[in-house]
């Protein structure tokens, strides 16, 4: 049916067609079909490929293979993105999955850099929405990779008032670097952590327990509190089942 449609369309026709109807196709053609089915694997129109066969030359030929030959680059960029984005989303999803839940724990993390959100003027959930809506769409617009890291970050002053209903901002990381978006810097460090599972309007108990660790050994915090969503609505069904990284660096 492909032979019979290109035939019809003036890309790709046989040889020869015999006085019975059947349609041959010599040995030399076989190169030819070979190259027009890598062009159509790689999207280009057929309406483009008939253009260059009704006005074929060699210097053409080497200018099409050099722009096909970039096209092939640019996908395997946008698949090795792809797969490790893919990676290294199974392995927050198995330290999750084998997470401690009960347990506070001081645990060493490295440096990271995230994109964020305008700072919330308000703490409704439509407010939230709006803010992380505006930074992965910058994100998406720009072409970047978004990480699987996504999160909203805290001040330590607001939950030790327990204000945990107030968010500062919204943050995303990404795979490229880049400074046309606003950062925010975790630094490398000893960190105090804890996992919350369930949903935001129980994060409080976590963070009251996290705080009572903090007290109890004496450990002075930092400014800011990272909170990350490692199970969300692509593993889990209810919200009450989510799991949230909560980290706060230890001064």
């Amino acid at each position: 049916h492909t032979l019979f449609h290109y035939d019809k369309i003036g890309v790709f026709s046989p040889e020869i067609v015999g006085e019975n109807g059947y349609r041959y196709y010599s040995p030399a053609q076989y190169e030819v079909f070979s190259v027009i089915a890598i062009l159509r694997e790689l999207g280009m129109p057929l309406e483009e490929i008939k253009a260059y066969m009704d006005n074929r030359s060699p210097q053409k030929l080497l200018r099409l293979l050099r722009e096909q030959e970039n096209t092939i680059d640019e996908k395997l960029r946008e698949l090795e993105a792809m797969k490790r984005l893919i990676r290294e989303k199974y392995g927050v999803t198995q330290r999750a999955y084998q997470a401690d839940e009960e347990t506070v724990t001081i645990e060493w993390e490295k440096q990271e850099t995230f994109l964020r959100s305008d700072a919330f003027q308000e703490t409704d959930d439509r407010s939230f929405a709006e803010n992380a809506a505006a930074l992965v769409n910058q994100c998406i617009e720009r072409g970047f990779h978004i990480h699987h890291t996504q999160g909203s970050l805290r001040s330590s002053e607001d939950i030790r008032r327990g204000q945990y209903e107030k968010y500062v901002c919204f943050y995303v990381k990404v795979l490229e670097e880049q400074s046309e978006i606003p950062q925010i810097t975790k630094e490398a460090g000893s960190y105090l952590v804890a996992y919350h599972r369930g949903g935001f309007e129980t994060v409080g108990e976590t963070y009251r327990k996290l705080f009572a660790y903090a007290e109890a050994h004496r450990l002075s915090l930092a400014e800011w509190i990272f909170e990350e969503m490692l199970l969300d609505q692509l593993s889990i069904r209810e919200e009450q089942e989510y799991l949230l990284k909560l980290s706060v660096q230890v001064l």
